[in-house]
């Protein structure tokens, strides 16, 4: 989780000097929403196994993302616009991290048939 919040801090640093992107540039919500509940799940992985082998757990990180990116079919420098897009309006990203959550939510619920 700390990795996802250094990610998002450092690609709003960085992008503070330039316009943001066009909406044309960026991730659909939907897909965007999509990639969020991935990383929160890898990013959640990495937390319980880099108590037990951090160098092994970071290693495994970093292939889960380049994993999440290529599945998606995007780059970096997609995610990295889309946010910047999306970080305009903190409402509308407030809102795309409680959609992430409430899929995560459910998707759990299903696993454990829970209504």
């Amino acid at each position: 989780m700390k990795i996802l919040y250094s990610i998002l801090l450092i690609s709003l640093l960085f992008s503070c000097n330039n316009e943001p992107p066009k909406s044309n540039d960026v991730i659909s919500k939907i897909e965007f929403i999509e990639l969020i509940k991935s990383i929160h799940l890898i990013e959640a992985k990495y937390e319980v196994q880099k108590n037990k082998n951090n160098v092994t757990a970071k290693h495994q990180l970093r292939v889960e993302y380049d994993s999440i990116f290529n599945s998606f079919k995007l780059k970096v420098e997609d995610f990295e616009k889309s946010i910047k897009f999306y970080s305009t309006d903190s409402n509308e990203l407030d809102e795309i991290y409680d959609l992430a959550i409430e899929g995560l939510i459910n998707e759990k619920k299903k696993s454990l048939n829970i209504n």
